[in-house]
């Protein structure tokens, strides 16, 4: 038989069995559902170009419920494999706010201009975050120095300089002139540059150059260019052409006069035409072409010129000549030339003599005829007769000496 205490205690017992399960299911239905984490990069810039400096900062905002985490991840030249910034929201208390704000902030992220000009890449990533970011880093080249130019000519500029920095990605150089003229050089190792320039007018050309170092950009489709260097000068000099030659006087004759008038060149035999015979000197005067264009000009005879062939121009220029030399040019004085006629074009040029050849006496005989005596110059019968008595003398002499040697045997 139970008591009165002891039924009490069991109704307490029945209840709280009865009642913890409803306790659990209102406990689990008032507690706030875990949702994803957020967040977003505030530094630096999206895209931007940084050009000075040794770091930039890179920071990131995030909202993180309890146990999530969140983390910044930065890459870029000279960053290796990359730097790592991360956060957790580690507060379990039931009195900890369900989301909870963080900074992720890498406050020293090192760029540099002796790296490589390149692309930095900024992730921040966690439970339900996902979100990236770009900058880039366009350090310019250092500046060329002992510039120096030199002009050889008319038309050759050399342009020499030196150069210090230690960029690797050194891409090159620009030449330019104080005339608006700009010369790549590709070539990261060159050192010197050839400008050709065309100054077809005679003077005196001054020309003034820089020298600037060219790098790739962040990019990497471009360039950044450093700062010009000091100025050098050069000189070019376009000479003058030299003067066109004086033509000579001419060696062709001038034709005589016609008419009423003497012919101006008559040779020694005056012309056939004209009142008045020719009465210059020359092979080409008024005989033929000055005199005999006589009369009036309506009778005047049209006479044509003959062509000469080039080889009797040049020997009838050389007779011509003939009468301008003199002892004094060390050259004796020939006898005047006799006077020459012209001829038509069809005939050969052929000059006239005013003497005979001489011919050679005959005195009879010939070479062929008579060879004796136009070797020795003896007559033959006179000869014959000198050999009969030198024949007689000789046997008369052996006659003599067989006697003398007889006498002397007896």
């Amino acid at each position: 038989m139970t008591t009165r205490a002891t039924r009490g205690i069991l109704r307490t017992a029945v209840a709280a069995l009865l009642t913890a399960p409803a306790a659990g299911a209102l406990l689990v239905a008032g507690a706030a559902p875990a949702h994803a984490g957020s967040g977003s990069i505030t530094k630096p810039a999206a895209n931007a170009s940084l050009s000075s400096g040794d770091s930039v900062v890179v920071e990131a905002t995030v909202s993180l419920d309890r146990s999530q985490s969140a983390q910044l991840k930065i890459t870029g030249p000279g960053l290796g494999s990359g730097r790592i910034t991360s956060k957790t929201n580690t507060c379990t208390s039931l009195t900890c706010p369900t989301s909870q704000s963080y900074t992720l902030s890498d406050a020293r992220v090192p760029i540099s201009s002796a790296n490589e000009n390149g692309r930095f890449t900024v992730a921040l990533t966690g439970d339900g975050i996902s979100t990236t970011r770009s900058f880039f880093t366009d350090f310019a080249p250092g500046t060329p120095s002992s510039v120096a130019a030199t002009g050889t000519g008319a038309s050759r500029v050399d342009v020499t300089w030196s150069y210090d920095g230690t960029e690797p990605d050194l891409s090159g150089f620009v030449v330019a002139d104080d005339k608006g003229n700009s010369y790549p050089v590709n070539d990261p190792s060159a050192r010197s540059y050839t400008a050709l320039y065309d100054n077809p007018e005679p003077g005196t050309y001054d020309y003034s150059f820089t020298v600037k170092a060219l790098r790739k950009n962040g990019t990497g489709d471009g360039t950044v260019a450093g700062s010009s260097s000091s100025a050098a000068s050069a000189q070019l000099v376009t000479p003058k052409p030299p003067p066109s030659p004086t033509p000579g006087p001419s060696t062709q004759p001038t034709p005589g006069g016609g008419g009423s008038t003497p012919g101006t060149g008559g040779g020694s035999t005056p012309g056939p035409g004209g009142s008045t015979p020719g009465t210059g000197g020359g092979s080409a005067g008024g005989g033929s072409t000055g005199g005999s264009s006589g009369g009036s000009k309506t009778d005047r005879p049209h006479i044509a010129v003959p062509t000469l062939s080039p080889i009797v121009q040049q020997r009838r220029s050389y007779a011509l000549s003939f009468n301008r030399f003199s002892p004094s040019h060390g050259i004796p004085k020939l006898p005047p030339l006799p006077a020459t006629t012209f001829k038509p074009a069809s005939e050969t040029f052929q000059p006239t003599l005013p003497y005979e050849p001489q011919e050679q006496e005959d005195d009879g005989g010939s070479l062929l005829a008579d060879p004796m005596s136009r070797v020795t110059g003896l007559d033959p019968r006179s000869l014959a007769t000198s050999v009969a008595f030198a024949l007689v003398l000789l046997m008369a002499f052996a006659h003599v000496r067989l006697f003398l040697a007889g006498s002397r045997d007896e």
